[in-house]
């Protein structure tokens, strides 16, 4: 995973900077990255395969923490959202998972040393995670998109858009 950064609005970018060399990794997906408000620090989470995993940057960018796993009771995850609040200390990452692509919520209050991980949907429903924020009062908001497997043969299916489109 790269990140690349620029000091001048985006006129110029310095050299690529690696947030993981993570050596024996077939693929690394969907990574997100937030910036600290009030300490600058740099998080982010991404998938090596299917862990999603955490690492943050105190000096912007240039070295990062050693990557944590953030849900190992839980066997895989998929497309990670992202929250952190302004004193980076609580980070929530909400994810889908292994039973149908249930929704999941990984926690950590401290900076992201340590994490538990809670199932926060058990539907016939697969949930995507499309972005979280903390609000200003301490709230945690995150929005999510769902459908189901009730098409022809178990194949997805939902509205879209206009009402008369189904997705199969």
């Amino acid at each position: 995973m790269i990140l690349h950064v620029s000091d001048d609005g985006g006129a110029t970018w310095q050299p690529e900077r690696f947030l993981c060399r993570c050596k024996g990794i077939r693929g690394q997906f969907d990574p997100l990255i937030e910036v600290v408000p009030d300490t600058g620090d740099v998080v982010a989470v991404w998938m090596n395969g299917f862990r999603i995993q955490f690492a943050r940057s105190t000096d912007h960018g240039a070295t990062w923490s050693k990557p944590t796993w953030i849900h190992p009771d839980v066997k895989w995850g998929d497309k990670p959202s992202l929250a952190v609040s302004p004193d980076g200390q609580d980070v929530y990452v909400q994810f889908n998972g292994p039973t149908g692509g249930d929704a999941y919520s990984a926690v950590s209050h401290d900076g992201g040393v340590t994490w538990s991980t809670t199932k926060i949907a058990d539907s016939d429903r697969y949930y995507f995670d499309y972005g979280g924020a903390v609000l200003p009062d301490g709230r945690i908001v995150f929005g999510q998109v769902s459908f189901s497997y009730t098409g022809p043969d178990h194949a997805a299916e939902g509205v879209q858009k206009d009402p008369r489109v189904r997705v199969r």
